[in-house]
């Protein structure tokens, strides 16, 4: 009962009910032990695990959410990139809860280092400036039938297509 009442005071702190709201995600893309790496000064005593738990599945669940026009979410297996937003979101949201009950003004620098890292690996994402690889390099596909499409995506031009008035259709060119 305890976790509850936290939980239902930190969605009320952030604004948001989140309440029953859960994706069909089976695992987390990032662990209690991979945020405390972040988190070194932060003991158990001071954060217990379940707490990180909390703000790593409010986290997925956001990435989750911004990857869902983008990607086939949640990922069966967690992109290395995801992994890294995901620790670095749970670790802002876990240091904001600290810092919240320690202190009357929120404007540490080093607190939302962790925030503004990891939401601009996410807009890159979204953007399309990053491409989703997975942990044997693989690209791993977006969906389709979102956004502009081009006949001349994965072709390899070599410069531009030269004087116009020689201008000829490769074969290889797709479309």
């Amino acid at each position: 009962m305890q976790r509850r009442v936290h939980c239902v005071a930190h969605l009320q702190i952030y604004g948001r009910r989140e309440e029953g709201l859960k994706m069909a995600r089976t695992y987390s893309y990032s662990t209690t032990a991979d945020v405390r790496i972040l988190l070194s000064k932060v003991t158990s005593a001071i954060l217990s695990d379940s707490n990180v738990e909390f703000f790593i599945e409010r986290t997925d669940d956001y990435i989750d959410a911004k990857l869902y026009q983008l990607h086939y979410v949640p990922f069966t297996a967690t992109p290395p990139i995801i992994k890294t937003i995901s620790c670095h979101l749970a670790a802002f949201y876990a240091l904001r809860t600290l810092y919240v009950q320690s202190r009357t003004t929120d404007n540490d620098a080093w607190m939302t280092s962790f925030k503004n890292y990891a939401m601009d690996l996410l807009n890159d994402i979204i953007k399309g400036n990053i491409i989703l690889l997975d942990s044997s390099g693989s690209k791993i596909t977006r969906k389709s039938g979102r956004g502009i499409k081009s006949s001349t995506i994965d072709y390899d031009t070599i410069f531009d297509e030269g004087d116009p008035t020689g201008w000829q259709v490769d074969t290889n060119k797709n479309g």
